[in-house]
């Protein structure tokens, strides 16, 4: 009994060791994407912002449109000119501009606030809620495109480590604000953005500007498919999860969202640092499910939205930082511009959001209880139909049969690892399937051999190098590839 409350200790002491390292060696980051989350919570997900969702201008236009629609459009076309956008994010302007779009955009939504809304100055009142509402979007986007180059740089473990602390801590510190007195409430929504982007500009000084910014021709890019459909149907779970509250008469309330970001934080401590981040079975098995059980319970319990709200929402932020770490996961593992990868999915993200918004408003009128029914066989479904998705060829974003498969360096770094620790011929053969996220039937069938066999080469190579998974495996590998870059440092 004693030995294993002493296991039980040191796993946790590890895992708090962990999380102070990480947090230590990436305290500006960490800083800045803990207030980008308080900020979100305050406003985004705020009853200031909205009476379940989306604030109405004039009673039927609303407020979150301009903001998903700016915010989808910037990142789409970051990402489409990603090699523009480096030119312009690494100049002396982009910082003032970024900052300029999320002061001047929330300048404008409190004024939108206290101009009368009387026949005279609706349309006053209309044109600055529009423009604030499209500057907030515009920055937003840009925050988070900025922070993506970041979380590249850490790689996704660190990520996870990150974003659980971050989403703990600013999810604790919105709520701290609700409880203070409304006048000094409101002025956070002014104050976060610049310290968001200070911290974020501060964190930008650890990593040298090769890390940051890919200027080496990358492998050919391809969209990847897979990955943006699972990111569009989480925005239109939580975009008619929205438009289902405010059928219901449930407007946000912030206890409710701190007890559900708490909670799914808890979740991933459990059920992922202790094990490796198998993308497919966190996604499809949990994430979705968690998501599509808040669903079931408002179809249940109508008349109590709340529980169903909070369950959806801890399976919304769960899906969240597993989706981050996938994006970061693209990104290293591929070579790619983090641009690329994170401003297709958060492009995804928020259209798919403005979709279920507008889908649920329509279908929510016509009975709640059948939408929410319908959302919860729908997404059980699409979990079970998707789960097969092949995490190896990046969910689409490399082509399949082509050289660029991996990138040069990352096949530099298996060859590498081959001669210094006497792998065989078949087991560098095995070490390249496995880096790309192969499992040992997919190699026993490639090459020609029991799935024993196959097991047997990979328990060699894993003991030839002194790994005990496959996430310390692709880990290893990426840090010989980094030998090969232009860099010998970038990740």
């Amino acid at each position: 009994m004693g030995g294993s409350g002493d296991m039980a200790d040191g796993g946790l002491r590890s895992v708090v060791t962990s999380f102070s390292a990480v947090a230590k060696d990436s305290l500006w980051l960490l800083a800045s994407f803990g207030l980008y989350w308080t900020w979100n919570l305050l406003f985004l997900l705020g009853p200031s912002f909205s009476a379940g969702g989306s604030l109405a201008i004039d009673d039927h236009v609303p407020l979150g449109f301009a903001i998903l629609l700016t915010g989808s459009a910037v990142c789409f076309a970051s990402a489409a000119l990603c090699e523009r956008y480096d030119r312009l994010a690494s100049g002396r302007l982009f910082v003032p501009l970024q900052l300029t779009a999320l002061l001047l955009g929330m300048i404008c939504y409190q004024l939108g606030q206290v101009i009368a809304p009387s026949l005279a100055f609706s349309g006053a009142r209309f044109a600055v809620r529009i423009a604030g509402s499209v500057l907030i979007g515009g920055g937003m986007a840009l925050f988070c495109l900025e922070g993506a180059r970041l979380f590249r740089a850490v790689g996704h473990r660190k990520t996870l480590y990150l974003g659980i602390l971050s989403m703990f801590g600013g999810s604790t510190l919105a709520y701290l604000v609700t409880l203070s007195p409304p006048l000094l409430a409101s002025c956070p929504m002014l104050l976060l953005p610049i310290l968001m982007v200070y911290c974020q500009r501060r964190g930008f000084r650890q990593y040298p500007k090769p890390w940051l910014y890919i200027a080496r021709p990358e492998p050919r890019r391809s969209i990847p498919r897979g990955f943006l459909i699972v990111t569009a149907l989480q925005g239109i779970a939580m975009g008619g999860m929205f438009a289902l509250l405010r059928s219901l008469g449930l407007p946000a309330n912030h206890l409710a969202n701190f007890i559900a970001f708490t909670i799914a934080t808890g979740i991933l401590v459990l059920t992922v640092l202790p094990r490796d981040l198998n993308f497919n079975n966190l996604i499809f098995r949990l994430g979705f499910p968690i998501m599509a059980s808040g669903y079931f319970l408002i179809s249940l319990i109508p008349g109590a939205p709340l529980a169903g709200n909070l369950l959806f929402y801890m399976g919304y932020c769960y899906l969240y930082l597993i989706i981050c770490c996938l994006c970061v996961y693209l990104a290293r593992i591929h070579r790619q511009s983090a641009i690329w990868v994170v401003g297709l999915g958060t492009g995804c993200l928020l259209a798919g959001q403005l979709l279920g918004e507008f889908a649920g408003s329509m279908l929510s009128e016509i009975s709640s209880v059948g939408f929410a029914t319908v959302m919860t066989f729908l997404y059980l479904l699409l979990a079970t139909v998707l789960s097969g998705t092949d995490i190896a060829h990046g969910w689409g974003s490399v082509r399949l049969g082509t050289a660029e498969y991996l990138s040069l360096a990352m096949n530099s770094a298996c060859e590498k690892l081959a001669v210094e620790f006497s792998l065989s011929d078949r087991e560098k053969e095995v070490l390249l399937l496995l880096i790309r996220g192969r499992t040992r039937r997919y190699v026993s069938e490639q090459l020609n051999v029991s799935e024993e066999t196959a097991k047997s080469h990979t328990g060699r190579i894993y003991a030839k190098l002194s790994v005990h998974s496959h996430t310390e495996l692709v880990n290893l590998v990426e840090h010989y590839a980094d030998s090969f870059t232009e860099n010998p440092d970038a990740p």
